[in-house]
């Protein structure tokens, strides 16, 4: 009876063995083939280009992709595709590729949505790609803006440029996001959130840490409050202000503590107290880069 009840539940626990395994990540030959299952899958494409020398590269394949959560996500949400950058030179040059591993999303029709550069812990990583699915749904939602856009009445014209505003700013479209910002005021929108974005746009670190600082004074709880201390923390940092840095990075934390702006804030603030805060005697001084530096 023992042995048959052993048997019993062996048997039991093979047949879940396969529901509780991590998904496999599927790694598409070519990224045209890539690009094609991803439309038929309605997913964003990760390319890594790599080469073979690079050290970095295999690091990243030891450490983030075995990694159980980025497995997982990979598998569950994008189509994957590796690129030799040695003999696909031509992509390399399309996607203005100038150091390995780079990493970039691209959209199903081929639009980049993010790149990351270098090599990244799967901690951080792992925020990344949470951040480009977020960006997807973004230009998603910006596209079905546009087309609204046609029929609006000038208000909801105006609020509708505003947030297109924000979107392109998100998607690193700069100068559609200025012309967007523009047309809004011109017609006589001024909200928080136009403010915001207005001092989002400015390139100056210290002058868009100013504008930042202004803007949450005066807009105390505002939903954008966590973006706005995280952005705020990134100028900072940029100024090799290392404390300010973290401070507001922390404040991004207590405003939104489940918010990606939270995750990316906790993984950057923890970068720069290790690397230019926490630093063991003898290590010279804190003049490395770092976020965007």
């Amino acid at each position: 009876m023992r042995k048959l009840l052993t048997l019993t539940v062996a048997g039991v626990l093979a047949g879940l063995v396969p529901a509780l395994a991590v998904a496999e990540v599927d790694w598409v030959g070519g990224l045209p083939a890539a690009l094609e299952k991803a439309a038929q899958a309605d997913r964003p494409v990760l390319v890594d280009f790599y080469t073979d020398w690079c050290g970095w590269c295999k690091k990243l394949d030891a450490e983030v992709y075995t990694d159980e959560r980025v497995e997982k996500l990979l598998a569950e949400a994008f189509i994957c595709v590796k690129v030799d950058g040695d003999a696909e030179t031509e992509l390399v040059g399309k996607y203005e590729v100038d150091g390995y591993p780079t990493v970039i999303i691209l959209d199903t029709d081929g639009v980049r949505l993010k790149t990351i550069g270098g090599f990244e812990p799967a901690d951080l990583f792992l925020i990344e790609l949470k951040d480009a699915l977020d960006l997807r749904g973004l230009r998603a939602e910006g596209k079905a803006l546009q087309g609204e856009l046609e029929s609006a009445s000038p208000e909801r014209a105006a609020e509708i440029n505003a947030r297109l505003a924000y979107i392109e700013r998100r998607l690193g479209n700069m100068a559609a996001a200025a012309d967007r910002l523009a047309q809004a005021k011109a017609a006589g929108l001024d909200t928080p959130e136009v403010r915001l974005n207005e001092a989002l746009l400015i390139e100056a670190p210290a002058a868009r840490a100013t504008a930042l600082s202004a803007w949450l004074d005066a807009n105390p709880g505002s939903p954008y409050g966590a973006e706005a201390f995280f952005e705020l923390g990134m100028a900072q940092a940029q100024q090799r202000k290392w404390t300010e840095a973290v401070a507001s990075l922390e404040m991004a934390t207590a405003e939104a503590p489940t918010s990606i702006w939270s995750a990316t804030a906790q993984a950057i603030a923890k970068v720069i107290r290790d690397r230019f805060i926490d630093r063991p005697e003898g290590m010279g001084d804190a003049t490395g880069g770092c976020c965007g530096q």
